[in-house]
C-alpha cells in the first residue's frame, strides 16, 4: 500500500470545529497494491464530513447494509453520523483521494446545493457546478 496523509491532529482524531466556516481537518491519498485488502470500517460514523474521490480501479462500499462497487471518478461524500464502511482490494488497482472537514457553513452548503442534496454518491461531472455554486 501506498500512502500520503496528513492530519491537524492525531491520525483518528475527529475534530467538530462549529466556530469556523471551514476547516480542513485531514487529507490524504492511498494507492492499494501489495497488501492484499484495506477496509475501513466505523460504524457510529465520525462527526466530522468526508469526501473521498476514486481516481483509479474499483472500491466497495456498504451503504444501508448493501453492497456496491464504485469506480473511477466516482465520489463519496460522508456526513456527520453516517456509517462508513468500504473496502479497498489490490486486486482491483484502487486509488483515492479523501479529505475530512468541518465547519459551521458546510452543512448548509451541502444541504442547499439542490444537485447534492441527500445524495451519497455522485461523479466529478458536478465538480464545475459545485465551483460555480461556492463562487457565487
Amino acid at each position: 500500500m501506498y500512502t500520503y496523509m496528513a492530519y491537524l491532529g492525531e491520525e483518528h482524531e475527529d475534530i467538530v470545529n462549529s466556530e469556523t466556516d471551514l476547516l480542513i481537518t485531514a487529507v490524504g491519498y492511498y494507492r492499494v497494491h501489495t497488501t492484499e485488502w484495506v477496509e475501513t470500517k466505523r460504524p457510529n460514523g465520525r462527526g466530522d464530513y468526508q469526501l473521498l474521490y476514486i481516481t483509479e480501479g474499483d472500491v466497495e462500499f456498504f451503504f444501508d447494509g448493501k453492497r456496491q462497487i464504485l469506480s473511477k471518478g466516482a465520489m463519496v461524500l460522508f456526513r456527520p453520523g453516517d456509517v462508513q464502511l468500504y473496502n479497498m482490494y489490490a486486486e482491483d488497482k484502487p486509488e483515492t483521494y479523501w479529505v475530512h472537514f468541518t465547519g459551521s457553513k458546510v452543512g448548509s452548503f451541502w444541504n442547499g446545493f439542490l444537485p447534492l442534496r441527500g445524495k451519497r454518491v455522485f461523479s466529478r461531472e458536478c465538480l464545475p457546478t459545485i465551483k460555480g455554486f461556492i463562487d457565487k
